[in-house]
């Protein structure tokens, strides 16, 4: 989940890169806190990292953006933290009426996804609030899972070595469950 999505508490962990600027601003979309976010460069801007994501589902990410005045181009995108499977919601323009962009993002095998909030003017200052990985940690892949009180899936099973019941690993090998330092058998309740 993203740490700090509300704002609320400062600037961290968001990250400003390649000579953009970042900082609390009080004019939020909720809450009290929003980031203000400047550049003398070109599309650049902020990211925060979200890990433990499940290589090969998809998750929908949200993120609330305004100009502080006048208007100003905005975007929000998403990879993973070598800039694979990257998408974007395209350049925006933002006015100083609050406006949602969403993105959809396959997490890769490395189950990160970088989170940007980008600026592509040099004029002005872009706010952003409420960022969010849409339904918490859940993924959007069209899976629905639906386990059994002690793990065993119902209906079709999903492939061994992917995260299933409770995040646990299904070994393909022995048919057990990881469950963080030990091993054992759905079926066997």
């Amino acid at each position: 989940a993203l740490v700090n999505g509300g704002m609320e508490t400062g600037v961290a962990p968001w990250y400003a890169y390649y000579g953009a600027q970042a900082e609390v601003s009080y004019v939020p979309h909720t809450g009290g806190r929003s980031l203000r976010v400047t550049t003398p460069i070109v599309d650049r801007g902020v990211y925060e990292e979200v890990k433990n994501l499940v290589p090969g589902l998809t998750y929908e990410f949200r993120a609330w953006v305004r100009a502080e005045s006048g208007t100003s181009l905005a975007a929000l995108a998403v990879c993973d933290s070598s800039y694979n499977g990257f998408v974007w919601t395209g350049v925006r323009t933002a006015t100083t009426d609050w406006q949602q962009l969403t993105v959809t993002f396959t997490a890769t095998g490395q189950g990160v996804a970088r989170v940007h909030l980008a600026k592509h003017d040099t004029t002005g200052a872009l706010l952003w609030d409420d960022v969010e990985l849409a339904g918490g940690e859940y993924a959007i892949s069209g899976v629905k899972m639906r386990y059994y009180p002690y793990g065993q899936e119902v209906g079709t099973a999903t492939a061994n070595d992917v995260a299933k019941f409770g995040t646990y690993t299904r070994d393909a090998v022995s048919g057990l469950d990881y469950a963080m330092n030990r091993y054992y058998m759905s079926t066997w309740g």
